[in-house]
């Protein structure tokens, strides 16, 4: 999953969000022993954790690392720095280096050095412009873990456990008092005056700034801020008669962190609505099904983004059209109960075992080629749609004929043509020439114009055969009727995939 999000990707955030997701196990117990239940929240006592790294505006998972204690602490103390340190060295053979800039530097001297001296590894996507800022929480930071940061050119930022405060500050300046339980003080705001500290030191900056929260919280930067400033943001609720709005104190520290810690706690949410479980004793199949719910969370968040039409124009859906999490997994089961690897409709499928155990005279795929779905849909959704399953757009197609003087070449034939059709371009935007009606010469009595507009011949034209399938021209022979019922079951199969009607 990680290895292909990079993969389509042309580049990645420069803000990225690191925390845990959990998937628990229960396993072990005889039937009525209690042993053996559902685990539904994120704490369990029981099951395991991975740390990810991801987008923080979108779910995009671009490192990982599974928590356990066989990792090389490589000179940290705290499990969480540990993983976090990892991570900056998965990602660290994804930058686009500056040849002018060292990609090694040293972390404390009270610890063992752990430098980033290996060149970044060839062999994997180069998707970050720049180092990123990372965003996480206590778990994830101290003052060896902001040190390494800082020093390797990256920035962070995120909240501050009180037990790993600023060593250099005396702990009477900073807010770390600790409320006991039930302390009506946990629940209103303090109030009490912000703190900023500011260190320069080896290369970069770490600003120390106090949460402003209802608790002693604070908050650690690396690489950061350029200024932090106070100022005043608007919270509503209710509506109406009954709508009240105030103001609360923040700060640009405070503001960045709110902004981009959430994203795994999201994804987490979402690993819950997708509802994949079964009570098994097998321990695997609990990470094996949370894998497969955040590989479901990750396509629907792709579905989202393609849907804004940023991307390509033509894939812009308005939001009133747009399904939501439920009916987009509810889409996908469908799609995956009726899959059979020998349509040959995906790469890859030629070589499942399913194909591979059929003659290869009797595969599916007997062409020497076939259109892909993004064909079939890229023919279907454009304005003019050339593939016109709908006898209404046909009628376009036919008001839209012109005869000219001089023969052009016909798109399906290959033959001198005599009419155009407006409503279809060619790939230099004229329109293309089809015979339609011909009165002499080779074109009598051939339909050229209705086969390039059938769904069940799209691909099987002389023109389709050297663009779409890079075949060559001398090669090209007019299907036979196996031809065009093969292909019209292939092209069906398509656009079913794609979800339009004919």
């Amino acid at each position: 999953m990680v290895h292909n999000c990079n993969a389509i990707s042309l580049y990645a955030e420069e803000n990225q969000t690191v925390d845990e997701t959990t998937w628990g196990h229960a396993g072990f117990g005889e039937a009525g022993s209690g042993l053996t239940g559902r685990l539904m929240n994120k704490k369990v006592n029981k099951g395991g954790q991975t740390t990810i790294m991801s987008d923080s505006r979108r779910f995009r998972p671009r490192a990982y690392i599974h928590r356990h204690k066989m990792h090389d602490p490589k000179g940290m103390t705290r499990k969480g720095c540990t993983e976090l340190a990892h991570l900056i060295q998965d990602i660290n053979s994804m930058i686009i280096h500056d040849p002018n800039i060292p990609i090694a530097a040293p972390i404390p001297t009270d610890a063992t050095p752990w430098l980033i001296t290996t060149p970044p590894d060839s062999s994997k996507k180069k998707i970050f412009r720049n180092k990123p800022v990372i965003c996480a929480d206590n778990f994830f930071f101290d003052d060896k873990m902001c040190h390494f940061i800082g020093q390797n050119g990256y920035g962070c930022v995120g909240t501050n456990a009180r037990n790993v405060l600023p060593k250099q500050i005396d702990k009477k300046y900073l807010h770390g008092e600790k409320h006991p339980s039930g302390c009506k003080f946990s629940k209103t705001a303090l109030y009490t005056n912000p703190i900023v500290a500011v260190k320069d030191e080896g290369g970069y900056q770490r600003v120390h700034i106090s949460f402003q929260s209802t608790n002693a919280t604070n908050i650690t930067s690396v690489n950061c801020f350029n200024s932090i400033n106070l100022f005043v943001e608007l919270r509503e609720r209710g509506r109406g008669e009954n709508k009240r709005v105030w103001g609360i104190e923040m700060n640009d520290a405070r503001r960045l962190y709110l902004s981009t810690y959430f994203r795994i706690d999201v994804v987490d949410h979402l690993l819950k609505n997708a509802a994949i479980f079964y009570r098994v004793w097998k321990y695997w199949h609990a990470p094996k099904n949370h894998a497969f719910a955040m590989i479901l969370v990750l396509a629907y968040s792709l579905y989202e983004e393609c849907a804004e039409g940023k991307i390509e124009s033509d894939w812009k859906i308005d939001k009133n059209k747009k399904v939501d999490f439920f009916q987009f997994r509810s889409k996908l089961s469908t799609q995956m109960l009726t899959y059979s690897p020998k349509r040959l409709l995906y790469p890859g499928d030629d070589r499942m075992r399913a194909v591979t155990s059929i003659p290869r005279a009797l595969r599916g795929q007997k062409r020497s080629g076939q259109v892909t779905t993004a064909q079939v849909k890229k023919a279907k959704r454009w304005g003019s749609s050339r593939l016109c399953g709908n006898i209404d757009k046909l009628c376009n197609h036919v008001l839209s004929i012109e005869k000219i003087k001089k023969s052009r070449v016909c798109a399906w034939c290959g033959e001198p043509a005599y009419t155009l059709c407006h409503k279809c371009k060619d790939e230099s935007g004229r329109p293309v020439a089809l015979h339609y009606n011909s009165k002499g010469g080779k074109g009598i009595g051939k339909i050229c114009f209705y086969h390039y507009h059938n769904d069940s011949c799209f691909g099987l034209g002389k023109k389709d055969a050297t663009l779409l399938l890079k075949g060559k021209k001398g090669d090209w022979e007019p299907p036979s009727k196996e031809d065009i019922h093969e292909n019209a079951v292939h092209v069906g199969n398509l656009c079913t995939i794609i979800g339009r009607d004919e």
